[in-house]
């Protein structure tokens, strides 16, 4: 009977050392995570798991961990899910699994959950994020009026919340709304100077609008900072507004540089058709149509193309 309590006192106490060191190794786990030791990370999750029923962090970071090691997204899923279930209000892993959402496309789960997550955000911050996220989820729902409300809101919350302007101005200029995009875009651009994707929108909302000289200063800048020249868009862009201010010789050496980068450019066949119908060259513009065409214009962009070929080539 005393060999039988000592076991079981044992036992217990091993169990009471084991609980005492779970916060230990998820700190630890926590650690090498934000380190980027990702697969020491989800070892040590793993182990926990194993170990004992764990709680919504770890069972959140794990899934976290799997999918930062391009593991299974089921296998990511299932942890998320069992994060939420243990507690539904988990701010961060609501707002992962709408981030998982948004890559699948599945844009309505994304809206629900975000949706969920601003009844629990823990800050300022956190509302922010929540707003931003979810404009963007009804921008990609092509929802303008709600994007543009809850981008809106974000930007009450915080005046320098960048990511929230960029994307505004993206949904202001699909409604039409260019000088406000141009706004918007232009103070994204002051508070993220070094990226140059920023400058590339402000010289296309230019363009769009037919300032063709201010959008070749914008595009300018663009080409100015690290690695914009690696940009097919960029290319295209300059080259488009060069076309339309009559310098065809630069604009035919920007959009070929373009289709240089990636040949998959519909548009960027569509721009060169224009300069060479510009030039009377309507055999090699024939030609750049029917590449456009076979490239998906009309599925992307709409008929414009397909009533080019049928003016010039038949």
């Amino acid at each position: 009977m005393q060999v039988r309590r000592m076991i079981v006192v044992l036992i217990l106490l091993s169990v009471q050392q084991l609980l005492a060191q779970d916060p230990l190794q998820i700190a630890k786990a926590d650690t090498l995570f934000a380190y980027g030791e990702w697969k020491a990370a989800h070892a040590i999750y793993d182990r926990l798991i194993a170990q004992r029923d764990a709680d919504a962090h770890v069972h959140h970071m794990r899934g976290v961990c799997k999918d930062r090691l391009d593991m299974d997204d089921e296998e990511v899923m299932a942890d998320i899910n069992e994060a939420l279930r243990l507690d539904p209000h988990l701010f961060k892993a609501l707002l992962y699994r709408a981030s998982v959402y948004s890559a699948m496309r599945m844009f309505d789960r994304e809206i629900a959950d975000l949706t969920v997550a601003l009844e629990y955000a823990p800050d300022t911050a956190g509302l922010v994020k929540c707003f931003t996220e979810r404009g963007t989820a009804h921008y990609s729902r092509r929802d303008f009026e709600p994007s543009i409300a809850d981008l809106t809101r974000a930007l009450e919350l915080d005046s320098t919340a960048h990511a929230a302007y960029g994307r505004l101005a993206n949904t202001l200029e699909e409604v039409g709304r260019g000088e406000e995009a141009l706004k918007m875009q232009i103070r994204y651009t002051e508070l993220v100077p070094e990226d140059w994707t920023g400058y590339v929108n402000a010289g296309f909302y230019l363009a769009n609008m037919g300032r063709y000289e201010e959008a070749l200063e914008w595009y300018a800048k663009a080409f100015e900072r690290d690695n914009a020249s690696e940009s097919y868009h960029l290319w295209n862009n300059r080259g488009y507004a060069r076309y339309k201010l009559g310098d065809m010789k630069g604009a035919l050496k920007d959009v070929r540089k373009s289709i240089s980068m990636k040949p998959s450019n519909a548009y960027a066949y569509r721009n060169l058709a224009l300069i060479h119908i510009a030039e009377a060259r309507n055999d090699d513009a024939c030609t750049a149509l029917e590449k456009a065409l076979s490239q998906g214009f009309t599925a992307q962009y709409g008929d414009e193309v397909r009533d080019l070929y049928r003016t010039h080539c038949k």
